[in-house]
């Protein structure tokens, strides 16, 4: 069981110190599964120390959410301390900005745990691994850790688990049988559904609108045989800007912009498109796209992104080239 990997590596350390690193920018899920995994590490290890560590900040929404539930992020970490480096919801180095390079010249042990497909540098670097990419979030492996560590999560975890959960899954749009039986459990822990949903449904702000709005005014539409792929540009919420052009018809969104001398790209597909072609966003777009840049690209099937440096035309042009080739891969019978 990985329960007993994770605490036979906790004892081999003899950790009395843990950094947990959430990736760059950090949602609600790697936030909370960051949270509700530290307690965990304090039930095994009572005296161990904890510190949540955000890259880059977190997004507007994990900022109110830590706020609710009083989390504490420190920042900047000092590593010197460290006897134990655990990253959540983090997919590849690049993730951790400038901390990438110093916990790789750490001489400690370094925990990954993940739902995304895994990078092959992010295993070289890994003591252990916990990554399971039939989860549809980190939250859901940090809970079945919980059961299989016969610890009893109280209201606050059950409730940071069940947000993490609710954020990754859409609202529960990409959730399966598993994920309903894990929030049967966190609400007969104390969670209000109502109440917690709330907490994640808050307003867009005029410059996210403005960015949707632009997305979709300036997206070129492909037909690749009955799919339909949503090509456009936006210097900032890319990722919104992606799900607004699936919520208008497409049946693959891929925005990308330029901050500075950042290049993100985000990439988003509807279900159906994944279950009839399975076609991997993360591993057979964002993951190439990323090592033919300076930078890094992954994530789900149906979610995934790139961050480097790069032209932003030139990265579109080839997503979509991609994107031609495996969909023609998937219909040729040989």
């Amino acid at each position: 069981m990985q329960i007993e990997e994770l605490t036979n590596l906790l004892k081999k350390s003899r950790a009395k110190s843990a950094f947990l690193f959430c990736h760059h920018n950090a949602d609600l899920d790697s936030l909370c599964s960051a949270y509700v995994f530290g307690e965990l590490l304090k039930r095994i290890k009572p005296g161990l120390d904890v510190s949540i560590v955000a890259p880059g900040g977190l997004s507007k929404l994990s900022k109110c959410v830590a706020q609710r539930l009083s989390l504490s992020i420190v920042d900047p970490p000092s590593l010197s301390s460290a006897d134990l480096v655990v990253l959540l919801d983090v997919n590849t180095l690049e993730q951790l900005d400038c901390w990438a390079e110093r916990i790789e010249s750490l001489m400690v042990p370094i925990l990954v745990i993940d739902h995304h497909a895994v990078h092959p540098e992010t295993r070289k670097l890994a003591s252990l691994m916990i990554v399971q990419e039939g989860a549809t979030s980190t939250a859901e492996i940090i809970y079945r850790l919980w059961v299989d560590s016969g610890a009893e999560l109280d209201s606050r975890e059950a409730l940071a688990l069940f947000l993490g959960i609710a954020y990754d899954t859409r609202h529960f749009a990409l959730a399966n049988s598993d994920t309903f039986r894990i929030i049967v459990n966190l609400v007969d822990h104390g969670v209000d559904v109502e109440e917690a949903l709330q907490m994640i449904m808050t307003p867009i702000d005029l410059s996210e609108r403005l960015a949707r709005l632009k997305a979709v005014s300036r997206a070129k539409i492909h037909r690749i045989g009955e799919w339909v792929i949503a090509v456009s540009e936006v210097s900032a919420f890319q990722a919104s800007a992606a799900r607004a052009l699936l919520n208008v018809g497409a049946d693959v969104a891929i925005v990308g912009g330029v901050t500075g001398d950042e290049l993100r790209i985000s990439m988003r597909s509807t279900q159906f498109f994944f279950k009839n072609t399975r076609l991997h966003l993360g591993r057979d777009i964002a993951a190439v796209i990323g090592s033919e840049i300076d930078g890094a690209g992954g994530g789900h099937g149906m979610s995934a992104g790139v961050n480097g440096r790069g032209d932003v035309v030139a990265c579109l042009k080839k997503s979509l080239s991609l994107m031609r080739d495996g969909l023609a891969a998937t219909e040729d019978p040989h």
